[in-house]
């Protein structure tokens, strides 16, 4: 008599699997796109003018966030490169549970689920916010004088509800560099999902996330599951650095 099939457990409730990641994927909103005049919220366009080696002047158009950088409190003495940091990416690898019918016995990593009108898709990447909060608005900015370290935690919290321990800070590095002068840091956090903090995760997302969700992809096979949901999915994106990441793991020597 044959065993019987078992299947894998599943992530608690409320987060998506790689099972159930498509049917999170409902109807792509309509978008326009109108050009911004007079004061823009969020972003500005620049012309940048510069002389090369030779002397020749240069000019090249770029995108830059509209917020300064405060120094961290946690530092006495921030290095220069704490004041480039605009933003946060959290790599957020929850350790395999002893619990299996509460959490995957496998290391997992937890990704988001959003809309993002500028791709007109909905996209998977890492839990991230930017380096710092615009007075009077909660939009996952890191507060004034909030360090990028506490700031992962904090998203992290915020936008899946897991408590995590970080392992690693990276140093700033560049979005998209031929458009923006935005700089990110990488950051690696540990979530041991058998805590009682993370017993019953509750996000805590700002009303502009209300497409967001968590998504838990076995680390195992991280990129092959990213290739598979790209070819299966044409209404979503993968995030270019969460494939990087993914890539990296696949072919390391």
């Amino acid at each position: 008599m044959d065993a019987p099939v078992q299947s894998l457990p599943l992530p608690p409730a409320g987060i998506l699997s790689l099972n159930t990641l498509a049917s999170a994927l409902t109807a792509l909103p309509s978008v326009s796109f109108t050009p911004l005049v007079g004061h823009p919220k969020w972003l500005s366009l620049v012309k940048a003018t510069f002389k090369d080696p030779s002397g020749t002047e240069r000019t090249w158009e770029l995108v830059e966030r509209i917020h300064s950088k405060p120094a961290a409190v946690d530092k006495p003495n921030p290095s220069a490169d704490e004041n480039v940091t605009d933003a946060v990416d959290v790599v957020a690898v929850v350790n395999p549970s002893k619990s299996p019918a509460r959490f995957p016995a496998e290391a997992t990593i937890l990704l988001v689920l959003q809309f993002r009108p500028a791709t007109r898709k909905w996209t998977l990447e890492f839990p991230s916010g930017l380096c710092e909060k615009l007075t009077g608005v909660g939009d996952g900015l890191v507060d004034p004088g909030e360090s990028p370290r506490v700031a992962a935690l904090r998203e992290l919290r915020e936008e899946t509800g897991y408590v995590g321990v970080i392992s690693s800070v990276g140093p700033p590095i560049a979005y998209e560099p031929g458009i923006t002068s935005s700089c990110s840091r990488m950051v690696l956090a540990k979530i041991d999902p058998d805590t009682a903090e993370n017993a019953t995760p509750q996000p805590a997302r700002e009303a502009d996330e209300w497409s967001l969700k968590t998504v838990a992809v076995p680390m195992a096979g991280l990129l092959d599951s990213l290739n598979g949901l790209a070819k299966d999915l044409p209404e979503l994106r993968i995030d270019s650095r969460l494939y990087s990441f993914a890539a990296g793991l696949a072919h390391r020597l």
